[in-house]
């Protein structure tokens, strides 16, 4: 284990809590994290850049890429719906029913389905 520290190629900058079930002389332990890493006290306690915790990992922005892409095919999908179905748009128009009637049954058929799918996901 000590031959994986003393390779200068990794790192171990971070925020670090020790706990024990007994009492912690912390300068003791600094002291032997220094001599241990051949750093001094005041580098190995000093905060560098690379120890500051980032915000946007990577599983963030896999998150925000899968919730915009389902945003896309949502809107692909209502958009799309109404020229699958045009010839019955253009019955129900010959009909005399109203656009707002024709508007909110395509609306009611979306959010059905949306909600349908978060409660059998």
């Amino acid at each position: 284990m000590e031959n994986y520290y003393l390779d200068s190629s990794k790192s171990l900058n971070g925020v670090y809590s020790v706990v024990s079930t007994q009492t912690i002389n912390k300068e003791k332990i600094i002291k032997k994290f220094s001599s241990f890493f051949s750093v001094s006290k005041k580098e190995l306690l000093t905060t560098s850049g690379q120890g500051i915790i980032a915000l946007i990992n990577r599983y963030v922005m896999i998150f925000v890429l899968i919730i915009i892409l389902s945003f896309l095919v949502l809107i692909t999908v209502t958009v799309y719906a109404p020229f699958v179905e045009i010839k019955s748009i253009g019955v129900k128009k010959l009909n005399g029913i109203s656009d707002s009637a024709v508007f909110w049954e395509f609306i009611k058929k979306n959010v059905i389905l949306l909600i349908g799918s978060c409660f059998f996901s």
